[in-house]
């Protein structure tokens, strides 16, 4: 019997790509010996290459795709199932049951040494607790939580505990200067390397959270339009932080198939109503959960400010 040729069709977002390696996975699993050529971005693709679940990729930008070389097609979309988390809408699409929802990216060693070279540069060492933020770009306002609102944050745990802090995101990211600043200064890749150490990913609901979850980071993110239920990995150490609001979660709404929510009221008031001391005890609660306080700073948090 001939192995069956599969395509797999994800156009864009960063985030949204990886998010697409359970179903891949519960392809390869249903379909044994399949080959699976995926067909995205050029700009997503990052975040997929050299995943031993993918055959090829092949870009948009480059291909007239002959759909009928391929034995099954999968347009992989979760935009008209907003209801469900972005996996499983997905593995339903794929019409899979796969054996882990886990994420996972592939890095080369030339990931690995810039980022262990970057962090011992700037005197970082592994006995001190370190956070990777990303406080959102200028697209998707209605996910910003605000630079001021995360200075307080982390200022809270630098000044007081020395936590060491390193920024990452698009060019179009504003940073903090707290601490390390690599925003629009790395590849895809070199920004998961450098997730891989840190003790905790803080900030928004965006590509770099799934990164964070692809290296196993542990996350605390604030949410607005999006609900931490449809995005967070299902890993039990995450912590999705979000208002009692009436309009939280906007985004999954109907009517569908959404794209895109834009606010439509005066100010983003979900995203107002998450205070700071909220989001303080979430990230001790799970550095504490983590065990990464025990380990490396053998503190005993009495819940105090």
């Amino acid at each position: 019997m001939n192995k069956l040729n599969i395509l797999v069709k994800r156009e864009r977002a960063l985030g949204d790509v990886l998010l697409t390696i359970p179903a891949i996975r519960g392809l390869k699993e249903k379909y044994s010996g399949c080959r699976i050529t995926f067909l995205t971005r050029k700009n997503s693709a990052e975040v997929i290459s050299g995943n031993p679940l993918i055959d090829e990729i092949i870009f948009f930008e480059e291909n007239q795709v002959d759909y009928n070389n391929y034995d099954l097609f999968f347009d992989l979309e979760y935009e008209s199932r907003p209801y469900m988390h972005m996996v499983d809408a997905y593995c339903q699409v794929a019409d899979v049951n796969p054996s882990s929802k886990e994420l996972f990216i592939v890095l080369d060693q030339v990931e690995i040494e810039f980022a262990k070279n970057y962090l011992a540069d700037y005197g970082y060492n592994s006995e001190q607790i370190l956070i990777g933020l990303h406080s959102g770009g200028s697209s998707w306002s209605c996910k910003l939580w605000g630079l001021e609102n995360f200075r307080y944050v982390l200022n809270f745990f630098k000044e007081k505990f020395g936590f060491r802090i390193v920024e990452l995101g698009a060019g179009d990211c504003k940073s903090l200067g707290l601490d390390m600043n690599l925003i629009g200064q790395t590849s895809i890749k070199q920004a998961a390397a450098i997730l891989k150490h840190c003790d905790l990913f803080l900030g928004v609901d965006s590509g770099l959270l799934h990164l964070a979850a692809a290296v196993k980071t542990p996350i605390v993110a604030v949410f607005g339009c999006t609900d931490p239920d449809k995005v967070l990995p299902f890993n039990g150490i995450s912590l999705g932080i979000q208002s009692d609001g009436d309009c939280t979660g906007c985004r999954h709404w109907p009517p569908f198939p959404r794209t895109y929510a834009q606010c439509t009221r005066d100010r983003i008031y979900c995203l107002e109503e998450i205070s700071r001391e909220e989001v303080i005890n979430g990230v001790w609660e799970v550095l504490l959960k983590t065990g990464r306080l025990a380990n490396k700073m053998k503190l005993s948090f009495r819940g105090e400010f």
